[in-house]
């Protein structure tokens, strides 16, 4: 469960997640939907409660450009607010953390190249086997 997605270098806050958009992967099946899967409560900073206020990724993938466009460089660090434990401005939610992976690219069109899933081959992979709210530093490419 996404709530947002920061883009930082050293202290300075970059912007957060602005253009978003949401892949269905097919975990919660037909017998439990997935009703948060709109991508758009991943946009912005975290707000997020234990109950709204982000996507539900159900083993899909949510896509996302920062605001403003920034190209990333070697050290920048992207945090991904996973609601769990931790979640918007309550950092007692003491809900579960799920894991995830993370991966960049040059842009949207990437998540439309080859089949897709689990990533496009313009993507690279920059944090995997993450739990909870993560801090990925961007390696050099």
């Amino acid at each position: 469960d996404i709530d947002a997605v920061g883009l930082f270098r050293g202290d300075e806050l970059l912007g957060y997640l602005d253009a978003v958009d949401y892949r269905e992967g097919g975990l919660c099946g037909s017998e439990r939907a997935n009703t948060m899967t709109d991508a758009t409560r991943a946009k912005g900073a975290p707000d997020a409660r234990v109950d709204s206020g982000f996507v539900s990724l159900g083993g899909g993938y949510l896509i996302g450009e920062f605001e403003p466009r920034t190209e990333l460089v070697a050290g920048d660090v992207v945090v991904v607010y996973e609601v769990g434990r931790l979640c918007g401005p309550d950092r007692r939610c003491e809900g579960r953390n799920e894991g995830y992976e993370v991966f960049v690219a040059e842009d949207l069109d990437c998540a439309n190249v080859g089949n897709g899933y689990p990533y496009p081959p313009c993507a690279v992979a920059v944090g995997e086997g993450l739990m909870g709210e993560g801090r990925i530093e961007v390696p050099a490419f």
